[in-house]
């Protein structure tokens, strides 16, 4: 299946959209979870959605259940992430570049990438619009807890709340937030002439590494939400199977540990405890 690309003539000039990019791959609930972030963000009729498909070939399957989305641009590109660390990356690249080549005209809009398993509030993307350079907010369930920015009465950032400032022996992050936690305008990617997500680096400083190298003064960043409010929270989606398999029964690592210890205990007793040998008696009628 070939790529599907959105005809510009739907979309009103001097309108202000909002490009939601989503990187996704194939999986057992990769259909499940694109359909719930379909619905989200069927809500706002600013939404332009950018698929972005990691996968050896378009997965017709996914296709047809996302592609009556009426502002959807379905993109195919795999590409191995280098290392692996920074999972998504290329994709959301590739995304920003298309973006250059083909909506540079649209400079007043906002980008926001979208994990494909996260849930969202699809009332909170119309208030995106507000972005005018870089935007934060909270996201919920990181690490069990909210992160996000903390501010006071006026609406100042005063300190982030996270479980995760940095690495001990790294620099710590200046963003403490998660990839659904911020927006940026797209005239700032259009301006920058490298606004890309590094593929390398230490894992948790993907967001930081990318807000920080668009270079735009913290004073300027809009916060959106105040100290309580959450309409994005960090899920995923687990299979569970209800019904292991015989070959998944001894195949899994909790009756694997449970062998092991079986034997250890065995293995133990035979060393600590000398055998005790019997006489043969032997009886005569």
């Amino acid at each position: 299946m070939n790529d599907v690309y959105l005809d510009k003539q739907q979309l009103q000039k001097n309108e202000q959209y909002i490009f939601v990019v989503t990187p996704t791959y194939n999986r057992l609930t990769q259909i499940p979870d694109m359909i719930k972030t379909k619905q989200a963000l069927l809500i706002s009729n600013r939404i332009i959605w950018i698929v972005i498909e990691d996968f050896k070939c378009s997965n017709r399957l996914l296709f047809n259940k996302i592609g009556n989305f009426p502002r959807l641009v379905y993109l195919h590109h795999h590409l191995i992430n280098p290392g692996n660390s920074n999972k998504g990356a290329t994709q959301r690249n590739f995304a920003i570049r298309w973006l250059k080549d083909h909506f540079s005209n649209f400079s007043t809009s906002v980008v926001y990438f979208a994990d494909d398993d996260n849930t969202y509030d699809g009332y909170f993307f119309n208030r995106l619009l507000k972005t005018r350079m870089v935007s934060i907010f909270n996201v919920g369930l990181i690490g069990g807890k909210v992160e996000g920015p903390v501010v006071n009465h006026q609406g100042t950032f005063m300190e982030w709340k996270t479980n995760f400032h940095g690495h001990f022996f790294a620099t710590p992050r200046r963003f403490c937030i998660d990839m659904a936690g911020f927006a940026v305008s797209l005239g700032l990617l259009l301006k920058h002439p490298s606004p890309w997500f590094t593929t390398e680096g230490p894992r948790g400083y993907l967001e930081t590494y990318f807000l920080e190298n668009l270079k735009v003064p913290f004073a300027k960043v809009q916060i959106l939400t105040n100290n309580t409010e959450v309409f994005v929270y960090h899920t995923k989606t687990i299979f569970n199977n209800s019904y292991p398999t015989f070959t998944f029964m001894f195949t899994s690592p909790k009756f694997l540990w449970f062998c092991m210890f079986s034997l250890l205990i065995v293995i133990s007793y035979l060393l600590l405890h000398k055998p005790v040998y019997y006489s043969k008696v032997r009886f005569w009628n």
